[in-house]
């Protein structure tokens, strides 16, 4: 069984600790396949038992077995995916989907001066909601889909801004290049994409994935983002929570 077949099958019995490790995993995949157990620990600040712990509860007989199933899905190209329902969708990705994450999101929501995200095809439907919900109440954030648009407003960005980039493959050549762009003017860098790793979440200050099962049709991608939509949703909660708070407090003084 693949590596990325494990973390679906088994993300369930993770804790929190251990689910950051695969999360490092994910994003760092070519360079973990040549770690060895120690350098993985050190990298997460842990011993090398909790790396062999989570192997274990992943399905694998140890670090050396995890290594291998993570050679063959890079030399296969990561192509191949199981099909999930929609329910089985959501719950995977709530499991994985780590609430510190979330609530770090929320805060460089509430503290950039602007905030852009970037989509493209059908990415852009889950990141407009949230765009739109927070135009709502008042932040300066924009949504582009158009790739010049991208690249124009990515150079006017500076260290008091972020941007969000939502794509299923974190691949996608223009938000990439948007991404990098962003990277340079100091902006936070937040990613929402599959499960696997890319170039965009590898970029990314902060990084965040939702389960995918793609899904083409004649060539055109029809693939639910519905696990995105999530997110962004626990997302838009976490910084009406946060908001709330301060107003409270502000009450107190």
């Amino acid at each position: 069984m693949k590596f990325v077949n494990r973390i679906w099958e088994n993300d369930d019995v993770l804790n929190g600790t251990e689910r950051k490790i695969v999360q490092f995993l994910v994003a760092n995949i070519d360079t973990v396949a040549n770690m060895t157990i120690q350098e993985l620990a050190d990298t997460q600040f842990v011993a090398p038992n909790t790396i062999l712990r989570m192997c274990k509860k992943l399905g694998f007989s140890g670090y050396s077995e995890l290594k291998m199933a993570i050679r063959l899905e890079l030399s296969e190209g990561n192509t191949a995916t199981p099909t999930m329902s929609i329910d089985h969708l959501i719950v995977k990705t709530k499991t994985l989907l780590s609430m510190q994450t979330v609530e770090d999101v929320a805060r460089i929501i509430d503290t950039a001066e602007k905030i852009i995200v970037l989509a493209m095809g059908l990415s852009r439907i889950s990141a407009q909601e949230l765009v739109m919900r927070l135009q709502h109440i008042g932040k300066d954030i924009y949504l582009y889909t158009d790739p010049h648009v991208m690249y124009f407003n990515a150079r006017k960005l500076s260290e008091r801004d972020a941007v969000i980039i939502v794509s299923v493959s974190g691949e996608t050549e223009q938000p990439v290049k948007a991404s990098y762009i962003a990277k340079q003017q100091g902006a936070k860098v937040i990613s929402l994409t599959g499960l696997s790793q890319n170039r965009i979440s590898k970029i990314s200050d902060i990084q965040l994935y939702g389960m995918v099962d793609p899904i083409y049709i004649g060539g055109i991608d029809v693939t639910h983002r519905i696990s995105f939509s999530y997110i962004l949703a626990e997302i838009f909660q976490a910084y009406v929570v946060l908001t709330n708070k301060k107003i409270e407090s502000k009450k107190h003084v």
